[in-house]
């Protein structure tokens, strides 16, 4: 059985009621995280309701409480405005969502409507659980009888009778409850019945705090219900006979036809409850101011002893209309008298019975921990136990020894409450002790709040809890107890072993206190919240790849002790893992980077290499391109201005061809030696320049003297070159029809060349090695020399003419 769940609403009143079959029985309203703490917001004034309750209805006025309810409100609903009542409970009192489902199911025309029900825990760590009912206007029937009498019209108690006929008999026989097809009120009075419509009497039955013993507080474990109106059988026996409320009705009658409950003092005092019992064995209900026959025929038929033959619905429905059922004198079913208990003062309250013992130490811990820690007064209570319930089953050992601590004595407050009580919802200093009150408990301590209350709990507290009857799991059945506490209570104590051995050994990680309070916190919640635990296996599976968690994980895969300690070691030392992986994830990161960046040194290293020689090349390449452009534009406006352009573009671009070709060789070789290795590398690139520029100077000025002869090198590069420039010069002399156009091509791809040029050979790698320099001007000067004494050969040869021939003419008989 699961505990409530939140408010929830209805269908308004007149709407179809909600099946059985449509309800679930919901879970407990939990508020964890910030709330808990006192500092997570700010204090709200609730007016005295719940958190979760205010937030839908707004608080109008207090009403008076009474049974198990210690707060009774009048509500608005925010939203439609419509009326309620809100019937708040303390943190023992656990309303039966089972119940209250088949109650809210019921005809509304005979109960009062429930719209809702909930439980709720604050950030102070107080539970509270409540019930929301439709406000009826009329008041009870109590307010009738102060209205109307004290003795009511005859005509007004038939309608009451009806009223109240209809209503147990819908209770009795339409409201299943497990596994039953009714059931009983046990506690029918006055100011249980309330006023619809007082004008067409419209009565309906609330408070239903003593129906199947719903209510965890009502430590009358021996009767129910108020004595005055309560049936002899209940005070002997727990009975859930629905012939009880009959024998209420009948008193209830009485009552209304005499203006006196008859089982009062002539004043109205109410006698001592074992004094009435007494009376009423021996005499039973003095029906003497009961005039009336036919009234008196229904009374007598409503409280006869054998409830085997006392009246229920049919009979008096048939007495209504005129007939006369049997009435039952005899006594055979009568219960014996029992003698008077005189009872016990705990905590302030006297107590009767030991149920109501153990509701009184439910509620009073402090209180119950000294009755046992005092000899005298646990003695007192021992010997109370001997002389008037000797057929109480319980240890001895609760009694007979001094506790050696308080810890101690407040276990045998629970073992006291387990052994005379087990219907009670279990509890400790205020906390709930079932599965999941454990659990919250657990939860709570692991944040660091409660941290002493989980730590006591060991094989002896769960096993006391678990003795208790089980409303959280369903494989749990009634009376057995709860199998998962048992279950816990048999592996905690081992278990706590594992996680202290564990908490040294986890290879680099060392576990302060805290951490292992936390530990030994997550220990009891996995042993007690089998969700938790599945949900925890679950896990990152990621994380498993640190060694030393993803070991506790398979560990705690096992359901022992050993299992249970691992588990719950990896779940306090979560975030460290998390740490390692990210840690482990770093240093993967930064040894790919270093692998990365030895790789790129390498590769710059070779670049390094490589790059000058490169460099140099690539600015050889510019050069002999540049000084190819500026000695066909030389050539070409040269032959243009000579006004020779008569040949043909096939035997000028030959003619280019031949000239260039002589001259390759030369130019390459002092340009690089020029480029390669420079001893200034900033200024190299204009100095290429501006022998580009000279070379096409000098080509020009020979050209205009006409010794194109005197162009030339020994060794002529033609290899390779010369179909090169044949394709070149012919492609520009076809385009040279537009002399202007062409030159001013040429000359902007020269000006680009020599700026990238430029560019280019400002990082050139300086060489400052006498051998390097030594050798290239070695190599210029035999290249110049080489030239110079061809062309003075030559000039000896031909002892040039003070007139020169036409350029153009001697160019093209070359």
């Amino acid at each position: 059985m699961t505990e409530p769940s939140p408010t929830r609403r209805d269908p308004p009143h007149g709407a179809a009621p909600t099946r059985r079959d449509d309800v679930v029985a919901p879970a407990v309203t939990r508020r964890d995280g910030a709330e808990s703490s006192p500092a997570a917001r700010p204090e709200v004034d609730h007016g005295g309701l719940p958190g979760p309750v205010f937030e839908e209805y707004e608080p109008l006025e207090a009403l008076k409480s009474g049974g198990e309810a210690h707060r009774v409100m009048k509500v608005r609903h925010r939203r439609d405005g419509t009326f309620h009542v809100v019937k708040v409970y303390g943190e023992a009192v656990r309303p039966d969502p089972e119940l209250l489902a088949s109650l809210q199911a019921a005809d509304t025309a005979h109960l009062v409507r429930i719209d809702g029900w909930g439980a709720d825990t604050d950030r102070y760590g107080h539970s509270e659980c409540w019930e929301i009912l439709e406000f009826v206007p009329g008041g009870s029937l109590r307010d009738l009888i102060r209205a109307e009498g004290p003795a009511i019209p005859e005509a007004l108690v038939r309608r009451v009778l009806r009223q109240l006929t209809g209503a147990l008999e819908h209770l009795h026989t339409a409201v299943p409850y497990r596994g039953s097809a009714g059931l009983a009120h046990r506690d029918v009075k006055p100011e249980n019945i309330l006023v619809r419509n007082r004008a067409e009497l419209d009565l309906v039955l609330c408070d239903f705090g003593l129906v199947a013993d719903i209510r965890a507080t009502r430590m009358s474990s021996r009767r129910a219900g108020t004595a005055a109106y309560q049936a002899p059988e209940t005070w002997q026996t727990r009975s859930r006979d629905a012939a009880q409320d009959w024998w209420s009705v009948g008193v209830l009658i009485v009552e209304l036809l005499t203006g006196r409950n008859p089982n009062t003092g002539i004043m109205g005092d109410s006698p001592d409850d074992a004094d009435l019992f007494d009376h009423l064995t021996q005499y039973g209900v003095d029906l003497s101011e009961v005039t009336d026959p036919r009234w008196r025929m229904l009374c007598a038929g409503l409280l006869t002893f054998a409830t085997s033959h006392r009246w229920g619905a049919e009979q008096v429905r048939n007495w209504d209309v005129g007939k006369s059922p049997d009435v039952h004198s005899g006594r055979d079913e009568r219960q014996p008298a029992r003698p008077a208990v005189l009872p016990i003062e705990v905590a302030g309250r006297a107590c009767h019975d030991p149920a109501e013992v153990a509701s009184v130490f439910s509620q009073n811990w402090q209180a119950a921990t000294r009755q046992f820690a005092d000899r005298e007064l646990r003695l007192e209570l021992s010997y109370w136990l001997d002389d008037n319930f000797a057929d109480a089953s319980l240890p001895k050992d609760l009694f007979r020894t001094d506790p050696s601590t308080m810890e101690v004595a407040s276990l045998r407050v629970a073992r006291f409450i387990s052994w005379t009580a087990p219907d009670l919802v279990p509890s400790r200093q205020g906390h709930p002790m079932h599965a999941t009150g454990i659990a919250a408990l657990a939860d709570r301590a692991a944040a660091g709040d409660d941290v002493a209350a989980v730590a006591r709990l060991d094989s002896a507290w769960l096993g006391t809890f678990a003795r208790h009857t089980c409303r959280v799991h369903r494989a749990c059945g009634a009376g057995d107890g709860c199998v998962v506490l048992r279950s816990a209570a048999g592996l905690i104590d081992a278990a706590r072993e594992v996680v202290n051995e564990r908490a040294g050994l986890l290879g680099r990680v060392r576990l302060g206190d805290r951490e292992l309070a936390t530990a030994q916190a997550r220990l009891v919640q996995v042993l007690v919240d089998r969700d938790y635990r599945e949900s925890v296996r679950l896990g990152d599976p990621a994380l498993r790849q640190v060694g030393w968690w993803g070991g506790l994980m398979s560990e705690g895969a096992a359901d022992d002790d050993r299992g249970m300690g691992a588990l719950a070691l990896a779940v306090a030392t979560k975030e460290r893992a998390y740490l390692d992986m990210g840690a482990a994830a770093a240093e993967r990161k930064q040894r790919r980077q270093e692998e990365r960046n030895r790789r790129r040194q390498s590769v710059r290293a070779a670049l390094g290499r490589v790059a000058p020689v490169g460099r140099d090349l690539l600015a050889l390449a510019l050069v002999l391109v540049l000084a190819y452009l500026t000695t066909f534009v030389a050539l070409l406006l040269v032959a243009r201005l000579a006004e020779e352009w008569v040949s043909g573009p096939a035997a000028i671009a030959a003619a280019f061809t031949g000239v260039q070709t002589r001259i390759a060789l030369p130019v390459a070789v002092l340009l690089a030696c020029v480029l390669v290795r420079p001893r200034r590398p900033r200024s190299v690139g204009r100095r290429a320049v501006w022998c580009a520029l000279g070379l096409g100077g000098l080509v020009a000025m020979v050209l205009g003297a006409g010794r194109l002869d005197l162009l030339g090198f020994p060794v002529v590069w033609s290899a390779g070159v010369q179909e090169g420039l044949s394709a070149a010069n012919g492609a520009l002399v076809g385009a040279a029809d537009t002399l202007p156009a062409t030159t001013i091509v040429a000359v902007i791809a020269g000006l680009i060349l020599a700026n990238r040029l430029v560019a280019v050979t400002r990082g050139a790698r300086a060489s400052a090695s006498r051998p390097v320099q030594a050798g290239k001007g070695l190599l210029m000067a035999v290249v110049v020399g080489i030239i110079l004494v061809r062309t003075g050969v030559l000039l000896w040869q031909w002892q040039l003419p003070p007139a020169a021939p036409d350029p153009l003419a001697l160019w093209l008989e070359i």
